[in-house]
């Protein structure tokens, strides 16, 4: 199955579909098929995130560090706020969800980007 450009968006109302195509989209990058990203609005902020493996994701602000898929998930509790994975082409991960210019600086910290 082609699984690059396959995606899932995930709400605070998302039930347990979403939360199996997720666990696909997981499996899929930890095979080496694809690199995933998440981007959407959390706390009244656009955010992303790139999946490291082992269930971690790498946030876009460098304060923030790692968070795991379960907590990302649980991060989505107000109405208005959601997440998009997607399968991203191998190696366009990290500028995808983190780094959108490929500065070296991540998005949230790059205050160009406002």
């Amino acid at each position: 199955m082609a699984i690059v450009g396959q995606q899932i968006t995930i709400t605070e109302n998302s039930g347990g579909t979403a939360s199996g195509r997720l666990n696909l989209l997981v499996a899929r990058a930890d095979a080496g098929d694809c690199d995933l990203i998440a981007k959407g609005d959390l706390g009244l902020r656009s955010r992303g995130f790139a999946y490291l493996g082992g269930n971690q994701f790498l946030s876009d602000r460098a304060a923030d560090g790692t968070i795991s898929k379960s907590a990302l998930l649980a991060a989505i509790n107000r109405p208005r706020e959601s997440l998009t994975f997607t399968c991203a082409p191998l190696g366009t991960g990290y500028r995808m969800g983190v780094d959108r210019d490929d500065d070296g600086v991540l998005d949230q910290d790059d205050h160009h980007l406002d």
